[in-house]
């Protein structure tokens, strides 16, 4: 049994013992039978005779090669700037060639894709404190290949540094009145501020918050207060503000109750505008409403003296 081959081209002109096969027939088998004439499904052996020029000529099949593609020639990305939390780093592509190769950036922390971080600069958070940070590089070019290349990797990345301003008091430094403190403005916004008064330099004990009634003991004194300011990814930091002025009682103040402060003895009636010295006639039975530390104080108030 003879195997016919497709012709390069296909069937040509045909003759009653000539057949040119077409390219859909490869490989199909055809048998001899004397008794019957020749026809396309059982043709003899050697009746087939496969004529190339019965056809119009051989195939040619054109294969649409794509342009060539040029291979970039790559650098290593380099890092600039100080890994610090709070810190910019910035990528450098380094010397591709050709030239106009556009890129596109990734950044990493310790090896692991950093969300969003696709910018020719990326800002140091507090998640990467203690990681190390690598960028890499992809350029791309018309009729060059796309390539890619990745920096080595930064330091540990170190804590940040806070950003705070010196905090002031405000209020008056005398027994009775209350102190305040304003911290400013801190950076990160997220920092957390603790506070601590202190008197003459030393820790008042339980004074934590951001404001101080200032007490008999602070008299002759000076207060002051340091805020410490916490943030994820930063180092604690501690701001002391000025120390107030040398604490004095002050004139008067308003008692709670029938006895007036050691600092402060005189008794003011505030209904009969009347002040009371201790020892007087009256003095014990009064129960005042504003208490002087002198009498001059207490005229200065508009209070006259009892005349017992």
């Amino acid at each position: 049994m003879a195997i016919l081959r497709r012709s390069a081209r296909g069937i040509g002109a045909m003759t009653a013992a000539v057949l040119v096969l077409t390219s859909g027939i490869t490989g199909v088998a055809f048998a001899d039978e004397p008794d019957s004439s020749p026809s396309v499904s059982e043709v003899s052996t050697q009746n087939v005779a496969v004529s190339q020029a019965q056809t119009e000529g051989p195939i040619t099949q054109e294969i649409e090669d794509s342009d060539p593609v040029a291979t970039l020639t790559k650098a290593t990305p380099k890092i600039k700037g100080t890994a610090k939390v709070g810190n910019t780093l910035t990528a450098k592509p380094g010397e591709w060639s050709p030239t106009g190769v556009k890129y596109k950036y990734q950044w990493y922390r310790n090896g692991k894709k950093i969300s969003g971080a696709t910018k020719a600069t990326y800002k140091l958070k507090a998640a990467d404190s203690g990681k190390k940070i690598s960028v890499k590089a992809t350029g791309k070019k018309t009729g060059y290949t796309t390539a890619s290349k990745t920096s080595g990797k930064t330091k540990a990345v170190a804590k940040g540094t806070l950003s705070a301003a010196k905090p002031k008091i405000s209020g008056s430094a005398k027994v009775g009145k209350t102190l305040k403190v304003k911290t400013g403005k801190w950076s990160p916004s997220s920092t957390k501020v603790s506070y601590q008064w202190k008197r003459n330099g030393k820790k008042i004990s339980g004074a934590k918050k951001s404001s101080y009634k200032v007490k008999a003991a602070d008299k002759g004194k000076r207060i002051s207060v340091t805020v410490t300011g916490k943030a994820s990814g930063y180092k604690s930091k501690s701001v002391t503000s000025s120390s107030t002025a040398v604490v004095k009682y002050p004139s008067s103040m308003y008692p709670s109750g029938w006895k007036c402060p050691s600092w402060a003895p005189i008794k003011g009636n505030a209904s009969s505008m009347i002040y009371h010295v201790p020892g007087g006639a009256y003095y014990s039975r009064t129960n005042p409403e504003q208490c002087f530390a002198s009498a001059s104080a207490a005229k200065s108030a508009g209070y006259r003296a009892s005349k017992r």
